[in-house]
């Protein structure tokens, strides 16, 4: 594999050690080898954990947003992915229309065409009589209108952290899992980092650990959620048989993706889950009610006379702020500590450049 130019060799900036090798922090722990850090990633459990955040069947990879900051982030973004691809050997950010959708004329879909316009990305905008539907394979309501994202895409999240360990690995950086952080503090001279199998001496740590952050850095303005996404198969093909990942902006903030793995289908809701952390879960949380209210307005969207079939319950966690921001901040309590969370539903397709930003501040 390819190493990048920029990675440093001998730590000049210090030793870094970076609490979970999820995406966002595999993605500091790349940026922080390209600043000079010798950098140790501390997990938990193993890369790709089911309960974490950076697990699941596919990412949504879109530009439209109404909020045109994000959409011009990701330009900044995709030249990352783009990098990481070319270093991996790994195609990561797979092509595939994006469909999103709103009641016609909703302020939601003008912000959005003026966001994809601004960062230069074509869209259609499609209506419930275009024929295009048909080969997308998903209808619109009554009253719905739609603005379709042509180069769109997917990032397959086992694919991501394959790479992305494989970068932080070939750069001199290690992963170390089943390593547990219990307690972060600060000592003589620099900062430790205690796991169940051991002390890390560290100069600077970022806090990446995604559900389990809140328990390492109380006080930190983080919410936890449990999400639950859906798999199921058709009788047949849905439209001309080719990917689609749609969001539907109004009511319960639902998407999916058709056409996807061996032909199955994904869905999902952002609506914020039942809080609680991984360990923390209750008979309540088990999505199965919200579930069955989106398959049943999945019917109604492939049009009649497809038959569906659930096929597998996914449960993923979120953590995200108050304003669904993304979090890059001091921890004020122990200087030289850097929490970062992506902030789970849309902040995977982030993580690169919100890694970066992470281990920069880091470095002071």
């Amino acid at each position: 594999m390819e190493v990048d130019s920029l990675v440093g060799s001998g730590g000049a900036l210090g030793r870094m050690v970076v609490v979970g090798a999820g995406a966002a922090g595999l993605s500091a722990a790349w940026a922080a080898l390209g600043l000079g850090f010798s950098v140790t990633c501390l997990e938990a459990r193993q890369v790709g954990h089911p309960a974490a955040s950076s697990t699941g069947w596919a990412k949504i990879f879109r530009y439209a947003y109404e909020d045109a900051a994000l959409a011009h982030l990701l330009t900044e973004t995709e030249r990352r992915w783009r990098r990481l691809e070319e270093l991996s050997g790994r195609r990561l950010l797979l092509p595939c229309p994006g469909l999103n959708i709103a009641k016609g004329g909703a302020d939601s879909l003008a912000a959005i065409v003026r966001s994809l316009e601004a960062a230069g990305r074509t869209h259609q905008v499609i209506r419930p009589d275009s024929r295009r539907l048909d080969r997308l394979g998903v209808r619109l309501l009554p009253g719905e209108e739609a603005i379709l994202e042509p180069a769109a895409g997917l990032l397959h999240p086992t694919a991501v952290l394959t790479a992305l360990a494989g970068v932080v690995r070939a750069g001199g950086g290690r992963i170390v899992t089943g390593a547990r952080v219990r307690e972060i503090s600060a000592g003589t001279g620099d900062l430790l980092v205690r796991t169940e199998r051991g002390s890390y001496p560290a100069d600077r740590v970022v806090v990446a650990a995604g559900p389990w952050a809140p328990d390492l850095v109380p006080a930190a303005p983080l919410r936890v959620t449990r999400q639950h996404q859906l798999v199921y198969a058709t009788d047949r093909a849905i439209g001309a048989g080719r990917p689609l990942a749609w969001v539907d902006l109004d009511g319960d903030d639902a998407y999916g993706v058709v056409n996807g793995t061996a032909g199955q289908h994904l869905l999902g809701s952002h609506a914020p889950g039942p809080v609680g952390t991984p360990e923390r879960a209750t008979p309540a949380d088990d999505g199965a009610e919200p579930l069955r209210a989106q398959l049943d307005g999945v019917r109604r969207r492939l049009g009649a006379g497809i038959r569906i079939a659930p096929v597998q319950r996914l449960v993923c966690h979120y953590t995200s702020t108050e304003d669904g921001r993304f979090l890059v901040a001091n921890w004020p309590r122990i200087p030289g500590v850097v929490v970062l969370s992506a902030c789970s539903g849309h902040g995977f397709k982030f993580v690169l450049t919100t890694g970066h930003q992470a281990a920069t501040l880091a470095a002071g």
